[in-house]
């Protein structure tokens, strides 16, 4: 393990220092960002069925009119990578996933 990523935040990341200095200091390993609960409109792709589950039938109730269902999930993502660009290291984590961090 090189890094942590801590998913699905609810709150200020900013309020997570302690959380996360506790993290890195039991695992050994740096948490490369804090990324934030999203709403986001993305078909689940490893839930449970049930009532909450997001499928792509429900998914096509939702795409706004005008909008094909491709646009729809492309504007979903784009949210999804101005997110993650946002909270993450990128630096730190192209470095480990370019071999480079120890």
């Amino acid at each position: 393990m090189k890094g942590l990523i801590v998913n699905d935040f609810y709150g200020d990341a900013a309020s997570f220092g302690e959380g996360r200095r506790m993290m890195e200091e039991v695992c050994g390993v740096p948490v490369l960002g804090v990324v934030p609960h999203l709403e986001l409109r993305l078909e689940d792709e490893d839930a449970l069925p049930g009532a909450a589950t997001l499928t792509r039938d429900a998914l096509a109730a939702l795409v706004p009119e005008g909008m094909s269902a491709e646009d729809f999930q492309a504007a979903q993502f784009d949210l999804l990578a101005d997110e993650l660009e946002k909270s993450l290291d990128t630096d730190a984590l192209m470095a480990i996933l370019e071999g480079g961090a120890e």
